[in-house]
């Protein structure tokens, strides 16, 4: 098992340290549903899913943050633009970010916690 976790998109290639043990991973089928006048359920099903991960960066340094959201704000713009992450498994996901925003915080001097959560396929 790798000890990092790579965002890349084109030249620009952002090198993490693993997240914490327990990311958060989720499948989500989309339907929609409703009754019908009689109270019948019905379900609409397009076929379509996404597989989310949710993962928290501990001690990362400001030089590896400020890399990430220039990343985040540049090469991804956001949520806009795909790119490629690769796990701490070695497996490269397609992977979008789907939060308008990163939440940073500051463990202490010169150590930030991070939480991503993206879209991969």
């Amino acid at each position: 098992m790798a000890q990092t976790v790579i965002f890349k998109k084109n030249n620009t290639t952002v090198k993490l340290p693993a997240p914490a043990p327990g990311a958060k991973s989720k499948l989500i089928k989309h339907q929609a549903t409703g009754l019908s006048a009689a109270g019948q359920r019905y379900v609409y099903d397009k076929g379509v899913e996404r597989q989310t991960i949710e993962l928290t960066l501990r001690r990362v340094s400001t030089a590896d943050k400020d890399a990430l959201l220039s990343f985040f704000h540049s090469m991804a713009d956001g949520m806009m633009e795909t790119f490629t992450y690769a796990d701490d498994e070695g497996t490269a996901w397609t992977a979008r970010f789907i939060d308008t925003e990163l939440a940073v915080d500051q463990v202490r001097n010169d150590q930030w916690q991070l939480k991503v959560s993206l879209e991969v396929s």
